[in-house]
């Protein structure tokens, strides 16, 4: 198992939900370019957490993001494991029931971020965005993480996730990561 699947795994299955993968040929929304270090693999379905963290309300809540959205062509997530350690995973939804708008569901995540003992709340990020730093222990060692949450015109949310290898940081930059992905995020076929 990955080393990141331990956290990936545990956030997607407490909910119930599995990882669907499909062929190679959809490349998603971050090319080679995009990236610091070579794609070793990667993944994309419409379950699953573009999640890095542990805290149980925080994970019930970006669930609940994603389940609200229709699982045909509401919600999708993308997932990259670099050469480096570095895993990236990205998400864009459509939400909607129980959620009255997409600022609604960022709050949501926001007040269960709050929650969180081991999650430490990122200040002042651009363009309403909201996002959180956290440590996760495993077997594989302890890795840090970010997430990062923002709207994405009237009825998306995009997501990013990193976390770097264990004991290392990641290598990705993830602030600078979701101010391009939020460019292309509109445009994203969730089907």
């Amino acid at each position: 198992m990955r080393a990141h699947w331990p956290t990936l795994a545990a956030l997607v299955l407490a909910g119930g939900l599995s990882l669907t993968g499909c062929s190679d040929d959809d490349a998603g929304p971050l090319g080679e370019d995009d990236l610091p270090a070579t794609v070793v693999e990667s993944d994309t379905g419409h379950a699953g957490l573009a999640a890095v963290g542990s805290c149980e309300a925080l994970n019930t809540a970006q669930e609940q993001l994603t389940t609200s959205a229709d699982v045909e062509d509401g919600y999708r997530y993308w997932t990259y494991d670099l050469e480096d350690g570095t895993f990236v995973g990205v998400s864009v939804v459509e939400p909607d029931y129980p959620f009255a708008d997409v600022s609604a569901a960022l709050a949501s995540v926001e007040e269960a971020a709050a929650e969180c003992a081991d999650v430490e709340p990122l200040g002042e990020l651009p363009d309403d965005a909201i996002g959180f730093a956290s440590v996760t222990t495993s077997s594989n060692g302890e890795r840090t993480g970010t997430t990062l949450l923002a709207p994405v015109g009237d009825d998306r949310v995009v997501t990013v996730a990193v976390s770097g290898a264990p004991g290392a940081d990641p290598s990705v930059d993830a602030e600078a990561l979701l101010a391009d992905l939020r460019e292309r995020a509109a445009d994203l076929d969730l089907g």
